[in-house]
């Protein structure tokens, strides 16, 4: 995981609903505490009623942390450099079963963060059954649902799953992604019975091992646009580990 200079710490930054809104807050709940030698803080209210407190230090550094009205849940994020508005989340502590990550938090500083990566054991272990994705996430690092009651899972909008991202996922059955890059053990003793796969640019990096620790006979449905195309990525999905894997095509336009 890249070195973070700005952090964003955020109780409940989670929204559980059908959409991916981002999280915002009501400014007129805005009151701007004293400066200290080293940090301004801010709190404001979010659209849910919860809370959002916003500490931002001297040298660039942040925090925000925000809370539901009745504390339920907890998530923490980070942004990946001190000048930049993409955030990670770190970890979430939750009651329920299903989450709605939001596309983006606006603190009470009045900036707007992107969620762009769901960071290494943000959800690990996690009793959360259902996990609905913005189309803002591009990256699932490492060990991200490890152990997790994760069910279903779909990830069509990111480019990177990391090693181990849903290993030990014992009740997940289906799976859908898009990414180019996949990481050793990715879903290694899983509960996978189907894995839906597109991938119409035919280019791959997928680690040794990538594919390992699958239940055998387990089907991967490669959707791709020509069969040439698929031999080529099924080919990877075998190196990586796929040899007793159940691949087969199914042809889509780019």
């Amino acid at each position: 995981m890249k070195l973070r200079k700005l952090y964003l710490v955020a109780l409940c930054a989670v929204v559980v609903t059908a959409s991916v809104p981002a999280l915002s807050f009501a400014a007129e709940s805005i009151t701007a505490q004293a400066p200290t030698d080293s940090s301004t803080h801010y709190e404001a209210k979010d659209t849910t009623g919860g809370t959002i407190d916003v500490t931002v230090e001297t040298t660039g550094e942040a925090t925000i942390v925000t809370k539901t009205a009745d504390s339920s849940s907890m998530s923490s994020y980070t942004t990946d450099s001190a000048d930049s508005t993409d955030i990670t989340l770190e970890k979430i502590s939750t009651t329920d079963k299903k989450v709605t990550i939001p596309s983006a938090i606006k603190g009470g500083n009045g900036t707007t963060y992107t969620v762009k990566t769901i960071g290494d054991g943000a959800f690990k272990n996690a009793k959360v059954e259902k996990v609905a994705f913005p189309s803002t996430v591009k990256t699932v690092e490492e060990n991200a649902f490890a152990g997790s009651a994760l069910k279903n899972v779909n990830t069509k909008n990111t480019d990177t799953i990391g090693a181990g991202a849903f290993k030990d996922c014992k009740k997940m059955t289906k799976a859908t992604t898009s990414a180019t890059k996949v990481g050793a053990g990715a879903f290694k003793n899983s509960g996978l019975k189907k894995l839906t796969y597109k991938n119409t640019s035919g280019n791959t990096e997928f680690a040794k091992g990538a594919f390992g620790g699958m239940k055998k006979g387990t089907k991967v449905v490669v959707k791709t646009t020509s069969k040439a195309q698929f031999n080529s990525i099924k080919s990877d999905i075998e190196k990586a580990g796929g040899k007793k894997l159940n691949i087969t095509f199914k042809k889509v336009k780019k």
